[in-house]
């Protein structure tokens, strides 16, 4: 697995983030939907998608972000840190997928209706 502080932001795609009021604080972010794209140096050109929801722990009143102050970088980072474990354990499967991946995505799709 690629360390922590090397995993590139530009290989994280966030789709949204969901906020609520809590603890006097608005706007909280408490889960981001994201999607990491895995590559593989032996299968140049093919990428393994996967899709996350990663909940967000409680703020700090003393170190709260506002909503208009977040960036791409600060939630990479805040899903990075918590789902890094996550990403270790699923490697494995994503590397032994990539041959299958790549045909799949180097190929042609066609369809029996085609040819009626």
């Amino acid at each position: 697995m690629v360390p922590l502080n090397e995993i590139s932001n530009d290989d994280i795609d966030i789709s949204n983030f969901r906020v609520v009021d809590q603890d006097g604080l608005a706007n909280v972010v408490v889960i981001v939907e994201w999607e990491y794209g895995w590559k593989n140096d032996e299968y140049p050109g093919t990428v393994i998608t996967s899709g996350f929801q990663t909940e967000i722990g409680t703020p700090d009143p003393d170190n709260f972000i506002a909503i208009e102050s977040l960036t791409k970088e600060i939630l990479c980072e805040w899903i990075k840190e918590i789902e890094y474990p996550r990403l270790q354990e699923i490697e494995d499967w994503v590397n032994r997928n990539f041959p299958m991946q790549h045909k799949l995505q180097s190929s042609t799709v066609r369809f029996l209706e085609e040819f009626a």
